[in-house]
């Protein structure tokens, strides 16, 4: 949810299926099951502290964490000031990081999400000064602001970051990102940089079953396996939910 300008919603809850849905003026806006709560991070775009904070305690008592996108690249998000535009501004990004800490109770993480500056010295810069804001965890797209999907990422440069944060004794895991398709891609990237863990964005996307290691049959077929099942899921769904 992009909170660079003032906004509105109401929060309903559907007694028969235990479905919580934030709605806005003409359609839902977010909904969630309280089952997802434990796994559930809610990432917002924002340059504004208040605004954040606001977002965060609207969602708290329904997710498990809250995450700051300085990562999105894309004119809708950048326009305002938000997603990779923050990067620039490492003083509101750890003011928003702050606020948001400050303001959510403690079992309630909050992490944050960037990509890399054009060098190793500001990217450095910019993590030591992130992670001190209490965050915890800090996820790094191993692409520029300028680079695209389509380019090759930068795991390199990753592992310096891993030993930066290390070095500072600081609670906070890292993760790595870009170009992590599989679960396998995922242990390499974790080998060559020495992060904490990967995240696994766009594959996982158009298809879930990238999670499964090549010991445990690997990426199933999407239109015979996956898509099939998903729809046989949703239709019992309600009545599982409504069991809970």
């Amino acid at each position: 949810m992009n909170l660079g300008w003032s906004w509105s919603f109401t929060h309903v809850f559907a007694a028969d299926t235990g479905l919580v849905s934030f709605e806005g003026t003409t359609s839902s806006i977010w909904s969630t099951h309280p089952i997802e709560r434990p796994y559930l991070i809610y990432q917002i775009g924002t340059a504004n502290p208040e605004l954040a904070v606001q977002a965060a305690l609207r969602v708290a008592n329904d997710v498990s964490g809250v995450d700051l996108n300085c990562g999105c690249p894309k004119p809708f998000s950048t326009s305002g000031g938000m997603g990779a535009a923050l990067l620039d501004k490492p003083d509101l990004i750890c003011e928003i990081l702050t606020g948001l800490r400050r303001a959510l109770p403690p079992h309630l993480s909050v992490s944050c999400k960037i990509r890399l500056l054009p060098t190793s010295e500001a990217t450095l810069n910019l993590v030591r000064k992130i992670v001190q804001t209490g965050i915890s965890c800090l996820t790094v797209h191993c692409r520029t602001r300028n680079m695209r999907k389509g380019e090759k990422a930068i795991p390199e440069r990753m592992k310096e970051i891993v030993d930066l944060v290390k070095s500072m004794n600081v609670d906070v895991a890292v993760l790595a990102n870009g170009d992590c398709l599989s679960v396998d891609d995922a242990k390499r990237l974790r080998e060559v940089t020495g992060a904490d863990g990967a995240m696994i964005a766009t594959a996982a996307e158009s298809n879930p079953s990238c999670f499964r290691s090549e010991a445990n049959g690997g990426l199933a077929d999407a239109d015979t396996r996956i898509i099939p099942d998903f729809l046989r899921l949703v239709r019992v769904l309600p009545y599982l939910l409504a069991c809970i």
